[in-house]
């Protein structure tokens, strides 16, 4: 075998793989916006039926619930037939109940009904990047992927007119509408397609609904079903750097200080990340990692039984040697890991190395703390005080907004978050609390 496989400690890996789950891409670089678009469709031979008139009512209700913030006056409209229109919208608003608030001047969605929020993912004039990703990394807590699916497939299909007279515009509106949808759809591909790639109905449906843009007549459908095809069969691979060849300085079976910091902190970050990327979002849901139904998150239990693993094991290979210098030795070349974890974004690693330092038995080896060179203990003190519990974390939540991508963050925090989060969620109703939602999304994000 070769020398990876020889340090001695047992690796935790997950019963079973699972497709990579992409946590985080950058949106911006993938913009279907650019798809040219054509003016040649013919709105005439187009029709509604009363059931979705009332879903346009719907739509219009949440435009203007959202960004009309002063009540108009009836001098405001230039004829009474569009008076009545605004004031049968202003009835559907109490229906949807949409609300919001401000966030540093900027208007935020804080809650509503799940068909007003599905409307608020592909509004014309509404767009909020965060609202989407938050609401498609949370969404099951409130509705079923096949549930979404459909009324986004229904919202892409139906006509929606826009309040503008025109011809032109109402084709543009209606477009603009469809390449929302499009886009909605792309991201929630890219985030989770891994783990809703079991669901068979769920696919089944995506799969109808992309066939059929596909085996569209017009060329800006059959480019956006090529696009969501390709968005279907990418899958994410282990970065390239985590692969650098050991070279151990013993021919014997290697032990802990046969190896540098940075080959080692790589192979730990290696095994680390590929259980933290077969992590399902659902495995997150309802504390499903708790020991009386953890078969519902394996890989959370897998990555938790891991943490303790190499805590105890770092603990240990620092107490094996009675002699002086060779526990200086080891507590130095832990120490230097814990930098090399925090240049390759491992802060989970980070975390199960400082636990370990921090257990008593490590704390009381008063000659071997003394006896380490100012240096490390600095490189220590740095590493303390990144993860320091002070304010709830504050200096290593900070430090998680200007990480660079990809890492893996500390996933004893991240439950901790969801226990309390989950814990202030109302019972399931028709009004969705999306401030909480939007919190879950921004842990979810990671």
């Amino acid at each position: 075998a070769d020398a990876e496989n020889q340090i001695s400690m047992e690796v935790v890996t997950p019963s079973h793989s699972l497709p990579a789950l992409t946590l985080r891409t950058d949106w911006s670089k993938t913009n279907l916006y650019h798809i040219p678009m054509s003016r040649s469709l013919d709105i005439r031979n187009l029709s509604m039926n009363d059931d979705y008139r009332s879903e346009l009512a719907d739509e219009e209700a949440t435009r203007l619930n959202t960004y009309r913030e002063e009540t108009p006056r009836a001098d405001d409209f230039t004829s009474s037939e569009e008076l009545a229109e605004h004031d049968a919208c202003r009835v559907r608003v109490r229906s949807l109940n949409i609300t919001t608030h401000c966030d540093n001047g900027k208007h935020v969605i804080s809650g509503g009904t799940i068909s007003g929020l599905v409307s608020q993912l592909a509004n014309k004039e509404f767009q909020d990047k965060d609202f989407v990703s938050h609401f498609l990394l949370s969404h099951e807590y409130f509705v079923d992927p096949l549930t979404l699916l459909d009324k986004l497939v229904k919202r892409y299909q139906k006509y929606s007119p826009a309040p503008d007279s025109t011809e032109e515009k109402r084709i543009n509106y209606n477009l603009c509408i469809q390449l929302r949808v499009v886009n909605v759809i792309k991201k929630w591909l890219d985030y989770r397609y891994s783990d809703l790639m079991h669901n068979q109905s769920w696919l089944k449906a995506l799969i109808d609904f992309i066939e059929s843009l596909k085996t569209s007549s017009k060329d800006y459908e059959r480019s956006w079903g090529q696009v969501l095809e390709q968005q279907m069969k990418e899958v994410p691979d282990i970065p390239s750097n985590l692969f650098t060849p050991y070279q151990p300085r013993s021919r014997l079976t290697p032990r802990v200080l046969d190896f540098t910091p940075s080959v080692l902190a790589r192979h730990l970050t290696r095994e680390d990340y590929q259980i933290y990327r077969a992590i399902a979002i659902p495995e997150f849901y309802h504390q499903g990692w708790l020991s009386t139904k953890s078969d519902r998150s394996p890989h959370i239990v897998a990555l938790i039984a891991r943490f303790n693993h190499i805590s105890y094991w770092v603990a240990t290979e620092i107490l094996r040697s009675d002699d002086l210098r060779k526990r200086v030795q080891v507590l130095t070349l832990f120490i230097r890991v814990m930098k090399e974890f925090r240049s390759l974004g491992n802060y989970q690693g980070i975390m199960q190395v400082f636990s370990a330092l921090n257990f008593t038995c490590i704390q009381r080896l008063e000659k071997t703390w003394k006896s380490l060179n100012h240096k490390y203990v600095i490189m220590y003190n740095e590493i303390q005080t990144l993860m320091s519990q002070e304010h709830n974390f504050s200096n290593y939540r900070h430090e998680l907004t200007i990480a660079d991508l990809p890492f893996i963050p500390f996933l004893g925090l991240i439950l901790n978050d969801l226990v309390f989060i989950e814990s202030h969620l109302e019972e399931k109703s028709e009004q969705i609390n999306f401030r909480k939602m939007s919190q879950i999304g921004q842990i979810f994000s990671l």
